[in-house]
């Protein structure tokens, strides 16, 4: 009760405003409030044009604001493909790729190919191996006009689409029956149960090995079409092959076209057509805790055998392979980017690597490594001369008793890289003393 009676007592204080400021604290609260709200009233009357002073900036000196008919907005890609667009003649160049479906195709993947078709008129080729091919198209269209199609154009065409084909793998019994009627042609003994064996239906790498034979076959004769452009590939031609889910290519194409010019496509001077290398890898960075190291061990031997991939994985053991160093061989995959870049400054020649390959933009060069020659690589991205890539006699789905010595435990098969690679080895051995299979990695293009 005592508790409600002293509430009751603030209450009523609190509700009678004559005890709390008296009888003239509420007349001039009365009167602050009304000259208040004179002053807000007098405030709007003169905003609305009865007076009022404002800070506003007289323009009436300046000519009246026009958009021009054709203005743009300045976009540096737009600028590229309006430089590039003149001629409908392809690059000597042409990159491929596989993939599983549409989903499997990194952004990155599709942007390189974009630039490549739209400022190098470079064309490409991915082929599916299930699926509608219609979202990637899209996708790419889509992508295309976003990076490269001024705003007054809107209406327009992008003529370097015309450069990216996309299409969809035959059934899984296509390509098997492709598979078989080459080996029963090239007398090729395989029992069903044995390792590395191209026919194995259900296997991953042996489904990649045939993908991977099926887009060369189809270049290779002349069924994929760029216009009316029917290619001949000539010994002044270079294909690239990529992995197409990878999160990073090289940034700068112009890199690239310099790389092939340099050491894949002859010289002028080299009136035999003989090249520096037949084919160069991109170098394959895996970033990890802060960490990069070399990727695509899977793939890579280094001169003259010494297999770089884990020991664990390995059907032959470490140092087991004729020529193989076992020190290199028992290398993390940080200790072979290490070691690969010291062998890359080792070598390299300042004038010697820059001698008549300057830059396409008049600069010189800015390579600080040598490319490191190997016996077979990849690393997500390889440009081959395309006289080699080609040759009749090597293939991605073939076998060859000595591959079995770089089978993976897990997969149970040879890398497609490494069997394609050691094909050209072995051809080119037989074919002459002096043109064994030339390949290397390049250091400072990176994937």
């Amino acid at each position: 009760m005592g508790t409600n009676n002293a509430f009751s007592s603030r209450q009523g204080v609190r509700d009678n405003p004559s005890r709390t400021f008296g009888w003239r604290g509420l007349v001039i609260l009365t009167m602050v409030l009304i000259l208040m709200m004179v002053l807000i009233l007098n405030i709007l009357a003169l905003h609305h044009g009865r007076g009022i002073e404002t800070n506003v900036i007289d323009c009436s000196h300046l000519p009246p604001h026009t958009t021009p008919k054709d203005s743009t907005i300045d976009n540096n890609n737009g600028n590229m493909y309006q430089n590039t667009k003149h001629t409908d003649t392809p690059s000597n160049m042409t990159f491929i790729g596989i993939a599983l479906n549409s989903d499997r195709v990194s952004d990155s993947a599709i942007r390189f190919l974009i630039d490549a078709a739209c400022v190098h008129n470079i064309k490409s080729y991915i082929l599916l191996g299930e699926g509608s091919n219609k979202p990637l198209k899209q996708k790419i269209l889509a992508m295309t006009y976003h990076s490269y199609l001024p705003l007054p154009h809107i209406d327009g065409s992008m003529d370097c689409i015309n450069w990216i084909r996309v299409r969809t793998a035959p059934s899984e019994d296509v390509l098997l029956n492709m598979t078989r009627t080459y080996i029963e042609s090239s007398s090729i003994e395989l029992k069903s149960n044995m390792p590395n064996n191209p026919l194995d239906l259900d296997n991953r790498i042996a489904k990649i090995k045939r993908s991977r034979e099926y887009q060369r076959q189809q270049l290779l004769q002349n069924k994929i079409s760029w216009g009316s452009h029917v290619w001949d590939w000539s010994y002044h031609s270079v294909i690239g092959v990529l992995d197409l889910d990878l999160f990073g290519y090289p940034l700068d194409l112009s890199d690239v076209v310099e790389t092939a010019s340099q050491y894949v496509i002859p010289s002028p001077s080299a009136k035999d057509g003989t090249v520096k290398y037949q084919a160069i890898c991109a170098n394959g960075l895996q970033i990890s805790e802060r960490r990069r190291s070399y990727y695509d061990t899977f793939s890579t031997i280094l001169l003259p055998n010494t297999w770089l991939h884990r020991e664990s994985d390995r059907v032959t053991a470490r140092g087991a392979l004729d020529g193989e160093d076992f020190d290199l061989a028992k290398m993390s995959q940080t200790q072979t980017l290490k070691w690969l870049l010291k062998e890359g400054r080792k070598n390299y020649n300042h004038s010697e690597v820059n001698s008549g390959n300057s830059r396409m933009d008049g600069g010189e060069s800015d390579q600080q490594y040598d490319v490191v020659p190997v016996r077979s690589c990849f690393n997500g991205f390889t440009l081959y001369h395309a006289d080699v890539f080609f040759d009749s006699r090597c293939r991605y789905d073939s076998h060859h008793e000595k591959d079995e010595l770089y089978i993976s435990k897990n997969e149970r098969h040879t890398c497609e890289h490494i069997v394609f690679n050691e094909c050209l080895r072995r051809v080119l051995a037989e074919q002459s003393v002096d043109d064994n299979f030339r390949i290397a990695v390049k250091l400072d293009l990176l994937t």
